[in-house]
């Protein structure tokens, strides 16, 4: 939702991560004033257009291959459960992988260990979560409500 903003002041970035987008494709004219930033690392779990036009690009399992948590359009937080087979066990889901990028671009790597390490931390940043167990969301998940700031924050 970002994409105007960022495209827009691209010049005064050194690195961007995208990461389950294909800006290239979506919204091209737009995605092409990104190049300006010298660093652009996509994470992404298909070979597509942004992938191209990554500086560093990192495979990582689709949302269907990982354990977690998302918020859907409708607002209801959700956990996932990976599926039993994944196709490339050597590929990380997205929290591993920007927990190995921190590892690389800082010297305070995230201290995440487990899914729930990285729920933990998106609770600290979203007050709509504050309060909500990882083990209580369930199988039909939780309504929350995430304004404008959270989303940011995500």
């Amino acid at each position: 939702d970002n994409l105007n903003s960022l495209a827009e002041n691209a010049e005064s970035y050194d690195a961007v991560l995208i990461m389950g987008q294909n800006l290239w494709k979506d919204n091209p004219e737009q995605a092409a004033k990104l190049e300006a930033i010298n660093q652009r690392i996509v994470l992404s779990s298909w070979n597509n257009e942004t992938v191209e036009k990554a500086t560093v690009a990192v495979a990582v399992r689709s949302w269907a291959e990982a354990r977690g948590t998302m918020i859907n359009c409708e607002g209801r937080l959700q956990i996932l459960n990976a599926c039993p087979v994944c196709p490339n066990q050597d590929m990380d889901p997205n929290w591993q992988a920007i927990v190995r990028l921190s590892g690389q671009c800082t010297d305070k790597p995230l201290p995440w260990i487990t899914e729930t390490d990285a729920w933990k931390a998106a609770q600290a940043k979203i007050s709509a979560l504050a309060g909500i167990k990882y083990r209580h969301i369930g199988s039909m998940g939780i309504v929350v409500e995430v304004g404008e700031a959270a989303e940011a924050a995500v």
